[in-house]
């Protein structure tokens, strides 16, 4: 009776630390990666349409040369 409650009790433990501690603590820090991501994207978007053409022509160029660059 000891040790199974011993065994009870320390599992309790063991599924409070990797539910609380690293399953819960990763989907918050997911989500907090994503808000500030949208948030420098919502700071760096213009909404102008002629800067974000020329944006994915630079993004555009700069694949092209690493792709090359790397052996593609």
């Amino acid at each position: 009776y000891i040790v199974a409650n011993g065994v009870i009790i320390g599992a309790g433990k063991i599924l409070h630390f990797l539910e609380i501690g690293i399953i819960d603590k990763a989907n918050y820090l997911t989500a907090e990666i994503f808000v500030y991501l949208s948030r420098v994207i919502r700071y760096l978007h213009t909404g102008m349409l002629n800067y974000n053409i020329i944006g994915m022509l630079l993004g555009i160029l700069v694949l092209i040369a690493l792709l090359l660059s790397l052996g593609g």
